[in-house]
């Protein structure tokens, strides 16, 4: 359910020499420098946070590679403070930062084809020409070498083929080479390709040994990425109908694979990232000669979503994702451009803290947008409710302020506008409909460039606003305003300002609240702003509004007692109100309109209210264990000293969730909160405190019948219903018993009843301003609402309600037994006249003797089924023998009878 938002973009211009091109570049996480080397073997350092070049260094100059060579790899190397090259003629260069000099420190007379450092820096394997891996330290020691594609054993299940099949046959096949190393260093990967586009995949160990070899597959591609946590080995496969990204296991064997969905492209390269969830394509566009696109896939309940894709005017020539930031992306043009991408999880769900919003939820699938209204269903991903067909990928996306739609911006250019789609009532059995587009117009670039925006806020019905990307030699971003004019089915867009923020700081979130109407700016550096829109201009505040103690990429507003307060979730799992700590573990949050909803790391699931002030200190949640239950300290005679019975007070404030589980959505006006787990399904839960907050709102605007429908459903103790406010339910008892109108529902009520304050004890308010006090018992409280409600069905009909009425009276302390056996006495009277009153309209009653007795005989088996049926429910509710002392003393030897055969006495004792 959650889709890869772009949070950050900077751009900068690597200075290159006329008519040069970039051809590679590695990345130092920690300076944020970009080592690359351009035509002609010029080695460049560019910082991308300073839009700067640091330094450069020509090769050619200082002698250390052949003029007319290719430098195949080049990596940054941490423990060496050094940058290492290797050439396709042989050369392996060590360019030293610290001394700002270039040493050829080895050299392969065959040649080099490949080159691939070991995670821990330690191993350096080398694919030479001599068809041969070389293993060697970084103190430049050889360790051993090894042929490139030793021959498969005849016992190898890997494959049926022959082995001669694809493995080149003379040392002129090899064409290419790619190695691959596996996360903790104890694998790497590495597939040979021949000039005939035959491949072989093999995987070995680190000591250097073949640990598997590959299934054989034809037309294999060049790329190959190990995923750093995990067994899969990705790379592609070129077949004449289609493209497709294959996965191999260590073992060798085929494990799944996806089509691309861009038509005349060519993979160039893959690559995990340090999170191992996303998978980003390099991908050559065949269609446009200068043209590059790159994909971020990521795999969820066994299918593979294509959340991003990025269209580049230029060819790539490499990309990288950042080592200490798996959610930055680095890509480099061959003109010399150069982009980080960085990157946030997003659920994209419709919040708009009314009882009409849908929760929508949005999953993007390339140009498809998966779209389930969580409110009404809740339908496990990759499944959904409805889908829309986009004309190119998603680009970006913003949820309407007054309803359900959203606005879409694709990759080419395209905005189109989605309204909020036909209402639905759950249980109707109709099918839910996609919502339609309501207009679509392809932006020309001169006018907008839609493509260049990130984190558009739609803020009134005709205008929304969005960030775009900050140079990297201003680092000033700028916030755009947009008016969007629809005329018919198409549209116009109008920019209306363009403001530079005020700090030298990029944009990393647009917040808007549509309950509020207040619009917030989040800078990188942590600082919260004002977005002013007013009069066709676009501000923001010259002061920051707070200042969070660090960058937090998923931030909220809500009102809070009365004060509208953001909330803010770092990467560091660190949950902050304002800039207070609410929580140190925390890994999702939801508002709701009542509660700030949160889930720890140690599996629960938190619920602070917000009608009272947020709290002053961090909460503790490591434990749901009760301070009651830890070993009581005994006396010298080996017993537990005495203490008084305390309240049992239950805590609705937490409860447990599965392991890894993160809140998609808290549905707005309602008590459902879904939750997605680690392996991509769905689980809907009704927490207490979200479940107790909705009866307490119906309760109080005497919606009797809907409350306790829902209390039923949800197992929640029916005294809520009377202690919640008992003089307000003695007071609307009339309309309890109009709403409430099922006798069994009726009886449930009457039997639930104790002498007890349940919301001192089993609901406690976690919205109320001040604990409850007091003692919990209430005496003569049941007494007190069975009076009331007998009137109350006496009243309305006593006929009807006969049950209920009998429960009334057995349900007081002491129990009017004695009332409720004349009623049924009454019943028997009453039920008499009735059949004989029937009988004698249909004429079947005869002044003969032996009619007389038949008709005698009828009319004491329906008067009995009647009583008895009254009788049979209230014994469930008493002691029998106590109801046969009881009918003793009534003198009703027929009463007496019928209530001694539902006892287990003997027919001696009362025939």
């Amino acid at each position: 359910m959650r889709n890869v938002t772009l949070v950050h973009e900077t751009r900068g211009q690597v200075p290159l020499p006329a008519g040069g091109e970039l051809e590679l570049f590695s990345f130092d996480p920690e300076a944020g420098t970009l080592y690359c080397v351009a035509a002609k073997h010029l080695l460049v350092a560019y910082s991308i946070k300073a839009g700067s070049v640091l330094f450069s260094f020509d090769l050619d100059k200082a002698g250390v590679i052949a003029q007319d060579t290719t430098i195949v790899t080049l990596q940054y190397i941490p423990d060496l403070s050094a940058i290492c090259l290797a050439t396709r003629a042989g050369d392996l260069v060590i360019y030293d930062l610290a001394r700002k000099d270039a040493e050829c420190v080895g050299m392969v007379d065959a040649g080099i084809f490949s080159m691939a450092w070991s995670p821990d820096n330690e191993i350096l394997v080398l694919a030479t020409g001599n068809k041969t891996l070389l293993y060697m330290t970084k103190e430049w020691e050889v360790i051993t070498e090894h042929p490139i594609n030793p021959p498969k054993p005849p016992s190898s299940t890997s494959s049926s083929t022959p082995a001669q099949a694809s493995t080149p046959t003379n040392d002129e096949d090899i064409k290419e080479v790619t190695l691959s190393w596996r996360g903790d260093g104890n694998f790497f990967a590495c597939t040979t390709i021949n000039a005939h586009a035959q491949a072989v995949l093999r995987v070995w160990e680190r000591s250097g040994s073949v640990h598997a070899y590959g299934e054989d597959t034809p037309m294999l591609g060049t790329p190959l990425s190990w995923r750093p946590s995990g067994s899969l080995i990705a790379t592609c496969q070129n077949t004449p109908n289609k493209q497709e990204v294959i996965f191999y296991e260590r073992n060798g064997l085929r494990h799944g694979s996806f089509p691309l969905r861009a038509p005349a492209t060519t993979v160039r390269d893959i690559l995990w990232n340090a999170d191992s969830d996303l998978l980003a394509l390099v991908l050559d566009d065949d269609a446009n000669a200068t043209g590059s696109i790159v994909q971020i896939w990521y795999m969820s309940n066994y299918h593979w979503y294509l959340k991003r894709e990025i269209r580049l005017q230029d060819r790539t020539c490499c990309a990288q994702w950042d080592p200490a930031d798996a959610f930055g992306l680095i890509v480099a043009t061959r003109r010399g451009s150069v982009s980080r991408y960085d990157f946030a999880w997003d659920y994209d769900v419709t919040h708009r803290f009314s009882e009409d919003d849908k929760a929508l939820a949005v999953v993007v699938d390339g140009a498809t947008l998966n779209l389930t209204p969580l409110r009404y269903s809740a339908v496990p991903p990759p499944m959904c409710a409805s889908k829309v067909a986009l004309p190119a990928p998603l680009h970006m996306l913003a949820f309407a302020p007054h309803h359900n739609g959203f606005l879409a911006f694709t990759c080419d250019g395209h905005l189109l506008v989605f309204g909020s789609g036909k209402d639905w009532t759950p249980g109707s059995g109709a099918h839910l409909d996609a919502p339609e587009c309501i207009a679509s117009a392809l932006v020309p670039r001169d006018q907008l460039d839609v493509v260049s925006l990130r984190l558009a806020v739609w803020v009134t019905p005709d205008t929304f606003v969005a960030v775009s990307p900050a140079s990297s030699s201003s680092q000033r971003d700028v916030v755009v305003y947009i008016r969007v004019d629809i005329a018919g089915t198409g549209l116009k867009t109008t920019q209306i300002a363009c403001t530079p923020t005020p700090t030298p700081v990029p944009v990393l979130r647009l917040l808007h609240n549509p309950k509020t109407n207040s619009t917030f700016a989040e800078l990188v550096d942590g600082s919260v702003h004002t977005l002013t829109l007013a009069s066709g201009s676009c501000s923001l505040s010259s002061s920051p509004l707070l200042r969070l103690p660090g960058p937090c990429p998923w931030i909220a507003s809500a009102l809070w007692a009365g004060q509208e307060r953001i909330v803010a979730l770092s990467t560091r799992n660190k949950l902050y109100v304002q800039d207070t700590l609410l929580a140190a573990d925390c890994n999702s949050f939801s508002l709701h309109d009542r509660f700030l909803v949160y889930t720890t790391l140690s599996h629960n699931m938190k619920f602070i209210p917000l009608s009272k002030p947020p709290p002053s200190s961090s909460l503790d949640t490591s434990s749901l264990a009760s301070s009651s239950s830890s070993t009581p300290t005994l006396t010298h005679s080996g017993k537990a000293p005495a203490k008084p019975k305390a309240t049992r007070v239950i805590d609705d404030s937490a409860r447990e969730v599965e392991r890894g589980a993160r809140i998609v959505s808290v549905v707005p006006c309602d008590i459902k909160v879904i939750l997605q787990m680690p392996r991509g399904n769905l689980e809907v839960v009704y927490p207490r405190a979200l479940t107790l907050s909705r009866l307490r709102t119906m309760l109080r605007r005497h919606e009797y019948g809907e409350c306790f429908i829902l209390m039923r459903k949800h197992r929640i103790d029916m005294n809520l219903l009377y202690d919640l406010d008992p003089s307000d339910f003695l007071a609307h008892i009339a309309t309890f018993v109009s709403q409430v109108t099922n006798i069994d529902h009726l009886n449930l009520f009457i039997s639930s009843l104790r002498d007890e304050d349940t919301t001192k004890t089993l609901f406690v308010d976690l919205e109320a301003a001040s604990a409850p006090s007091g003692d919990d018992k209430v005496a003569g409280k049941v007494n007190l609402v069975c009076d009331k409600l007998r009137e109350e069905l006496n009243r309305v009909s006593s006929q009807r309600y006969i049950l209920p009425i009998l429960t009334t009276y057995v349900r007081k302390s002491p129990p009017e037994l004695a009332d409720a056996l004349l009623l049924i006495q009454r019943l028997m009277t009453k039920h008499d006249i009735e059949v004989a009153r029937t009988l004698a309209q249909e004429g079947e009653v005869n002044v003969r003797d032996e009619a007389d007795e038949e008709e005698n005989d009828e009319t004491d088996e329906a008067r009995n089924v009647t009583a008895r049926a009254a009788l049979d429910y209230i014994v469930f509710l008493i002691d029998v023998d106590k109801l046969y002392d009881v009918a003793l003393g009534m003198y009703d030897f027929d009463l007496v009878m019928m209530v001694a055969q539902k006892s287990q006495k003997d027919p001696k004792e009362y025939m």
